[in-house]
């Protein structure tokens, strides 16, 4: 199983090589430069992804004390 260790080719990578020899391609949001906003923007999704899921588990919970 591959750990978290990870190296970067160069400064700039577009991967990481992990102990395991396996690559995983360098990837982010980029939000680390778009200031308060953003930030906002990601908590506001977090929050209603988070939601959406809670209602979904209690409309299956629902659905199997019918049954």
């Amino acid at each position: 199983m591959a750990q978290k260790v990870m190296l970067p080719h160069e400064p700039k990578t577009q991967s990481f090589d992990l102990l395991s020899g396996h690559s995983i391609p360098a990837i982010g949001l980029g939000t680390w430069k778009s200031g308060s906003q953003a930030i906002d923007s990601v908590k506001t999704a977090i929050v209603d992804v988070t939601n959406f899921h809670y209602i979904i588990i209690i409309i299956i919970h629902e659905s199997m004390t019918i049954i």
